[in-house]
């Protein structure tokens, strides 16, 4: 809706061979549901004549629905597709998102770097955990190879990486997460989708496992609890830029998107779709007509700078974007793009972080989403037990 208004409005629509083209979309549910999809998909095309596909989220079902799109010869944007070998199936699909086994690469090598410049790299044994789903199992397949390249040690007996449910139990989580600390895993890198990643950070708690980083693909945990946590992405909110197409800044389809949809933010995924439809867009005002060859022949040669940032494709069709670091620092109550410089490491131990919080020799049984205004009464720190070193002339618990 957000692209649609832009360009049907302000843009004065597409330039296609000295005409303007309005767009339009039809949307038909699948269910997020495999048995459904490629239904959907050729109802969604047949139905209402359209001229180009969207893909659903997630590989699993664009693999299916891409399938549908390219027998009747429609271009399909998947943009919420990172799995190399769907968008390989076929020369008419182009996936925004990087290949799954590229979005662990920077948060690695950048806990590697900053590792090295305090003299600990040695000290780092890492191990994996992935949600059960294709992207999350193809995005941990290259971790310990990109583990080594950059010097980590793979803990010995965390391998075969463990696999939870993508919305695990408490006690599914616990149950991996305490067979890589028997391994002795002190970094841990999680191949995961929000929920999966809320409820890695709670076991963790419930453990008392304390590691020196933690690197999640996904994860939306706001409080101090989600701080120190490193996830890759490819979009920020803060991205810098104006866009060739719409001629937008990143903070600009945000204010837009946030009064669509009632004042929420988008996550990366809402603004693969709307870099992709700006790609398409792009690509058809080039080719200067809908034929499917010409704008694909358009799409491969591109090479652009919009919203979701550079956008270009590989030979085959997958986006060729840069994984962007993000830390949810102590303290700032967001996430926000780091640098190995900024970079909060190591993470403290969690009775360290209970004491900063919740107050001295507390644990997380006592959170009860209250937290201190000061650490140590603003009179002292807390110390790696969990409690309060205070400053000369103050004494007590609490300081």
């Amino acid at each position: 809706n957000v692209f649609a208004d832009l360009v049907n409005g302000p843009r004065g629509g597409l330039h296609v061979g000295g005409k303007r083209l309005a767009v339009q979309f039809t949307f038909v549910g699948d269910h997020s549901a495999v048995v459904q999809v490629e239904n959907a998909t050729r109802f969604a095309l047949l139905s209402s004549g359209a001229d180009f596909a969207l893909g659903p989220y997630s590989s699993g079902l664009t693999r299916l629905a891409s399938t549908v799109s390219f027998n009747y010869q429609k271009i399909m944007m998947a943009c919420c597709a990172s799995t190399a070998s769907v968008i390989a199936q076929n020369n008419l699909t182009f996936g925004m998102l990087p290949p799954a086994t590229s979005y662990l690469t920077t948060s690695i090598s950048m806990v590697a770097s900053k590792a090295t410049a305090l003299g600990q790299l040695a000290d780092l044994r890492i191990g994996f955990i992935q949600a059960d789903a294709v992207f999350t199992k193809t995005t941990c397949s290259a971790g310990p190879s990109q583990a080594a390249a950059n010097g980590i040690t793979m803990a010995p007996g965390a391998l075969p990486i463990p696999t939870i449910p993508k919305t695990p139990t408490l006690a599914e989580a616990k149950v991996a997460l305490a067979g890589l600390r028997a391994a002795g895993v002190n970094v841990i890198a999680g191949c995961t989708y929000s929920s999966t990643g809320a409820m890695i950070i709670t076991a963790l708690q419930e453990l008392n496992y304390s590691v020196l980083a933690l690197v999640l693909t996904s994860t939306n945990v706001p409080s101090w609890e989600g701080e120190y946590v490193v996830s890759p992405s490819p979009w920020h909110p803060t991205l810098p830029g104006v866009g060739s197409f719409t001629n937008w800044t990143a903070a600009q389809f945000v204010e837009a998107y946030a009064a669509e949809y009632g004042g929420d933010t988008p996550v990366y995924q809402g603004a693969s779709f709307f870099g992709g439809m700006a790609a398409l867009g792009a690509a058809i005002e080039a080719a200067g007509t809908l034929e499917t060859e010409a704008v694909a022949s358009q799409l491969r040669s591109l090479d652009m700078f919009d919203v979701f940032g550079r956008t270009r494709f590989d030979g085959n069709g997958q986006g060729l974007v840069a994984m962007i670091p993000l830390q949810h620092a102590p303290g700032s109550g967001s996430q926000a793009i780091i640098s190995e410089a900024s970079l909060a490491f190591p993470m403290p131990p969690w009775p360290q972080r209970w004491c900063q919080q919740l107050g001295p020799g507390k644990t997380y049984a006592d959170n009860t989403g209250e937290v201190l205004g000061m650490e140590c009464s603003g009179h002292g720190q807390c110390d790696a037990r969990g409690a309060c070193v205070c400053a000369p002339g103050f004494d007590g618990e609490s300081c």
